[in-house]
């Protein structure tokens, strides 16, 4: 029996053990379960059974990136077969644009590469210059809040990346990149 831990039984439990009675073992059971669920639009039974330690499929997670990318792209003619998109709501404008965060850094990094080549070369005078290329780089696709990437913010990222390399420590743009956890 799939219980939920107070012996109470959702209705994704029961169809599961069903399924379980049927010959299915318990983590096909869920997943096929899941999967039903969620081509009709209720995320209950992934939320409570990932919740609960299940591990679903390569199948089940692939549904769940294609119903994410419904939803940023509704029309879009490959997801045609999906009813509904599934997206995160909430109120992000507290939360960091990690498009934006990661143009910045790239942007950084361009520049960096701009100025040691600089420097290999002779030339002193390129460390605006190679924050501004960057800069339009960085910015040449908008972003979705229509937010551009400036020189001096290239500027000072490319400086907290300079003081991480230089002390071996993890530059701070990257922390909020990538999880190390």
């Amino acid at each position: 029996m799939s219980e939920n831990g107070d012996g109470f039984q959702q209705p994704w439990d029961v169809i599961a053990d069903f399924f379980v009675g049927a010959g299915y073992d318990l983590r096909e059971a869920r997943d096929r379960t899941i999967l039903a669920w969620l081509k009709d639009g209720n995320t209950d039974p992934y939320c409570d059974w990932v919740g609960r330690g299940h591990t679903p499929s390569h199948r089940v997670a692939f549904l769940v990136a294609r119903m994410m990318q419904k939803a940023k792209a509704p029309e879009a003619g490959e997801l045609s077969d999906l009813p509904l998109g599934l997206a995160i709501s909430g109120d992000r404008r507290a939360l960091p644009d990690k498009e934006g965060e990661t143009r910045k850094f790239l942007g950084a990094r361009h520049s960096l590469s701009l100025i040691e080549q600089a420097k290999r070369s002779g030339k002193t005078s390129i460390i605006a210059r190679a924050d501004e290329e960057a800069a339009k780089l960085a910015s040449d696709v908008p972003l979705a809040n229509n937010v551009t990437i400036g020189p001096s913010t290239i500027r000072q990222v490319r400086m907290q990346l300079q003081r991480g390399l230089k002390n071996s420590e993890m530059p701070e743009i990257m922390c909020g990149l990538f999880c190390f956890d």
